[in-house]
């Protein structure tokens, strides 16, 4: 589910927030922060303590310090992630071609490795022939 700000959280309740803030104080509802410290609800949270809430997407879009906004709750903009992202995405890029690479190698050590077999398992024997005893070297 998406987390939602305590000023969100009340707004969506129709509760105040010191109402919220007595619930987590009691133990009844539970608070988690984000990545910047800030406290936050998980909306199932709010619907498992008071019940249905009308969850707007567009109501509870909100912007913190213009740092990066909820557009859904799987889609987070972050402005200065782009970088990042975009290095991620060309080591992933190089780690699948390293992948393939290994495949083939490993295919091609397959090939050599049974046709190795199958040329020792068909090789002639070496001809012997019967061998006398030592000692008719002497009845000759």
């Amino acid at each position: 589910m998406t987390l939602v700000s305590i000023s969100e959280a009340a707004r969506l309740t129709k509760r105040s927030r010191t109402t919220i803030y007595r619930y987590r104080d009691e133990g009844k509802i539970s608070i988690s922060s984000d990545h910047q410290g800030n406290p936050m609800i998980d909306t199932s949270e709010l619907m498992r303590v008071f019940g249905p809430i009308s969850l707007d997407i567009t109501e509870h879009s909100h912007e913190q310090d213009g740092e990066h906004r909820v557009t859904d709750e799987n889609d987070t903009v972050h402005p200065g992630k782009t970088t990042e992202n975009a290095l991620l995405r060309e080591s992933v890029r190089r780690l699948e071609t390293a992948l393939e690479e290994a495949k083939q190698r490993e295919a091609w050590l397959q090939g050599q490795m049974e046709r190795l077999t199958v040329l020792l398992t068909h090789a002639n024997p070496p001809s012997q022939a019967p061998h006398a005893p030592w000692w008719k070297f002497w009845s000759q």
